[in-house]
Order: structure tokens, then C-alpha cells, then sequence
């Protein structure tokens, strides 16, 4: 068994995979860390360059190829082939810190831990560091969490790639069959299975900001998919009975707030933002009292409150001024 399964789904992406590939090289461990390539029905010349820099490359790849399936079920196949006693997704336009994955894996192993979380740092195609995603608060690094003290980490940005996740956790977890927002959906419901969790306030992970990746795009019609991946989170949260006011707010601040954010930003994003509030006043009346919410900003509580009232050409002209 490897130590360490790192998970590659990759589409389109000839100019940026061998970087990728690169700082998975400069790493401690390389021979106990197997990189799982899966090519998600990719048209250009991934593969190829891929096979060429196995050549000389010390990694462990492999390859899986499928029919396009999109991210999530290019997920899902790598999960099916992973060996490792880890997972971690790592996309192929991202890189990772150099000799980080020794110092995971030892905080990890020697704490028996289920998840490990970490920061991402956001960066240009320059390679200039634009905005950290902390993984957790600043005091909870290092230490070992279970699932009462570590229950805000459902709170934070939940993402695939800034945590390391036991692969057992994944057996009764899998992506769904949808395009978008599969990590708001599924992130927190594997990382709720866990028992043990650590953080480490270190940047390890290296997220680039393409202009031309899909959320930087304003599809109207893909954003509002994002009510049903809502409903979808919360009822399987509901049945279990756990985390309520962490999911609660987790809706809150990425389905209400930031999505609702996009989508005024067009025109035709109107009625998804309508159908997202009257979900949320439907179903969280009382959201303003989840203990949470004092980490918003000021400008971020005024516009859930003019959200709330439905003041929409009020939030247009707030999401161009302030919200860019």
C-alpha cells in the first residue's frame, strides 16, 4: 500500500500538466506516493505529454482513460484506483509546495488522523500569490481534533484539494453525476465521516486563477444547478442529524452569498437568485441566528439583508460596485 494516492483528473490541460507533475516530483516519500492520471475523454495532448515525461520521470503513474464523465465521476475513477492510505485531489493546472508531503504524512500518521486540512493560496498565471483560503482557524493548527472541536471545519472553504483524506472514508461517498459544484456537495459529507482531524496553517497548495476556468464564467443555467446540489447537501445532513448550524451556514455563505453573487451579474441570473432566496427563507428563517455568521463582513451582511428583502436592482448595483 502507498502511502499517499494523489488523484489527476485531467481534460484540456497540455500547457499546465507537466508543472503540475513537476512539484509532485520535488517531494520526500516519492516512492511510497502513487499519482493516478485519470484522462477524462481528454481531445488534446495531455496523454501524450504525459506518457513522454513518464519516460524519465521517478513517479509512480498511472493512467486511467474513460469516456468524458466531467470532474466528478473522473473523481470517482480515481478513487476506484487509488492503493494509498490517503487521497489527495490534486488538479492538473495547480502545483503543490516543494517536500511538503513528508511533513503531512507525518502529522498525519503519527496522530492517526482522518483528515488533514491545510491552506491554499491562490496565484496568477505569473505565479504571484493573490489570496490565502485558510483551511480552519489560525489556533487549531497542529492539534488533534475530533469531532466536537473540529466540527467548524465544515465551516471553511471545502475543497478536494486543500485536505488529505483516509481513503476508507470514501467507500460510502461518491461524487454525483453533476457538473458543477460536485465539491460543495460532497467534501463535506466525507470529511463529517471522520473521527480525527488536524490542520496545519501552512500554504501547500497552489490554486491558479484561469481566466478562462469555469467559474469564472457567469452560466447562468450551470449556477443554478446550485440549488439542487443545496438540497441534495441538506437533506442528507438532516438525516443523519449532525451539523446543522455548520451546514446551515456553509449554505449560507456560498449558495446565498457568494453564488447569488455571480449571478446578478447577468441579467438572466435574476430568477435563479429569486429561487435561491425563497429556498432559503423557506427552509432557514432563522438563519441570521446561527452563532457563525458573526465572521461575515459588514458588506456582506448588508447585502444578505437586501437579498432577504429582495431589493435586486439595489444588489446589481452593489455586486458592480463592491463585489468585482
Amino acid at each position: 500500500m502507498y502511502k499517499l494516492s494523489i488523484i489527476i483528473p485531467v481534460y484540456n490541460v497540455q500547457k499546465y500538466i507537466i508543472a503540475c507533475l513537476q512539484s509532485i516530483e520535488k517531494q520526500d516519500y516519492i516512492d511510497e506516493i502513487e499519482v493516478i492520471v485519470v484522462d477524462d475523454g481528454s481531445p488534446d495532448d495531455t496523454v501524450s505529454l504525459i506518457q513522454t515525461y513518464m519516460k524519465t520521470s521517478k513517479l509512480n503513474i498511472n493512467i486511467v482513460s474513460q469516456a468524458n464523465q466531467g470532474i466528478g465521476g473522473a473523481r470517482n475513477t480515481g478513487i476506484n484506483n487509488a492503493s494509498g492510505e490517503y487521497i489527495w485531489f490534486v488538479d492538473p493546472d495547480d502545483t503543490i509546495q516543494e517536500y511538503c508531503v513528508k511533513d503531512i504524512y507525518d502529522y498525519a500518521h503519527d496522530n492517526d488522523l482522518d483528515v488533514v486540512i491545510f491552506d491554499l493560496v491562490d496565484v496568477d498565471e505569473q505565479g504571484n500569490e493573490l489570496h490565502v483560503e485558510a483551511g480552519a482557524d489560525s489556533n487549531m493548527h497542529g492539534k488533534v481534533l475530533d469531532k466536537e472541536t473540529g466540527r467548524s471545519l465544515l465551516t471553511y472553504v471545502q475543497s478536494p484539494t486543500n485536505r488529505w483524506i483516509k481513503k476508507s472514508l470514501w467507500q460510502n461517498v461518491k461524487y454525483l453525476p453533476v457538473r458543477c459544484f460536485e465539491d460543495f456537495d460532497t467534501i463535506p459529507k466525507v470529511t463529517s465521516l471522520g473521527s480525527r482531524f488536524g490542520y496545519l496553517n501552512k500554504h501547500y497548495y497552489f490554486y491558479l486563477q484561469r481566466s478562462t476556468s469555469l467559474m469564472h464564467e457567469i452560466d447562468v443555467d450551470k449556477f443554478a444547478l446550485m440549488l439542487d446540489v443545496v438540497r441534495d447537501l441538506e437533506e442528507y445532513f438532516l438525516q443523519r442529524r449532525e451539523f446543522q448550524q455548520e451546514i446551515e451556514y456553509l449554505i449560507i455563505e456560498n449558495a446565498y452569498l457568494m453564488t447569488t453573487v455571480r449571478l446578478l451579474k447577468s441579467k438572466e441570473g435574476i430568477h435563479a437568485v429569486r429561487d435561491m432566496r425563497d429556498f432559503i427563507l423557506s427552509n432557514h428563517k432563522g438563519y441570521w441566528k446561527n452563532p457563525y455568521m458573526s465572521r461575515l463582513t459588514m458588506a456582506h451582511k448588508v447585502y444578505l439583508k437586501l437579498l432577504d428583502l429582495n431589493f435586486v436592482m439595489i444588489l446589481q448595483f452593489m455586486v458592480k460596485m463592491f463585489f468585482k
